[in-house]
């Protein structure tokens, strides 16, 4: 993981924790809330590791 990424990764978790105090009456919404922001992410950090990973690879597999 770059320093960019482990920077992000830490405001989201505290962006999470915002939500939770904000939102702490209903905890129904929260977990809404968070099931799709993480499979939001998730989906966004797969087509990433996707992208990425098959450009570098194909340079790097070529003699």
């Amino acid at each position: 993981m770059k320093a960019g990424e482990a920077d992000l990764a830490w405001l989201v978790i505290l962006y999470d924790i915002y939500c939770l105090m904000l939102l702490a009456p209903d905890p129904g919404v929260v977990g809404q809330l968070l099931f799709f922001r993480n499979r939001f992410a998730l989906s966004i950090w797969l087509a990433r590791r996707l992208n990425s990973g098959t450009n570098h690879h194909r340079h790097r597999r070529e003699p």
